[in-house]
């Protein structure tokens, strides 16, 4: 069984474009030792799954590269269990939010279908007033 991996084979085995290995590389997420005759790096087990650690919290748990770097550096299972907790809370008030983005924009989808419906009783002027100051045309859509 292999013990170091090249670049091309990090990159077919995770499925990891190697510009962001290079990049991990470059910003100290990932440290991996460089072989001193060639200048190749080469990748360990361990450095197969700091990278796995990495795109699994940065596209799947939506983590930052650093909180996902972090995660590989954790070594209780309380301590990952309060950073996947903080990140579950975090992932819920955003969904809260989406969800009421989605309410308003469903309310003024159905102000819109209303007012289309009545188009032919009013002026554009008209539906522009009504919207923009609600209370001064007084009827009834």
């Amino acid at each position: 069984m292999k013990t170091k991996y090249r670049i091309g084979e990090v990159e077919k085995l995770l499925g990891v474009p190697r510009s962001a290995i290079r990049y991990y590389i470059k910003e100290g997420l990932l440290s991996v030792d460089k072989e001193d005759t060639n200048g190749y790096y080469y990748y360990t087990k361990k450095d197969l799954r700091n990278i796995s650690h990495l795109i699994v919290g940065r596209n799947r748990l939506e983590l930052g590269l650093v909180s996902s770097r972090s995660r590989t550096e954790l070594e209780s299972l309380e301590d990952y269990h309060k950073l996947l907790y903080q990140q579950e809370n975090k992932l819920f008030e955003q969904l809260a939010s989406i969800r009421r983005s989605i309410d308003l924009l469903q309310i003024y989808e159905r102000m819109l279908v209303r007012i289309k419906n009545h188009l032919g009783k009013f002026s554009i002027v008209d539906i522009d007033v009504f919207l923009y100051f609600p209370g001064v045309l007084c009827v009834e859509l």
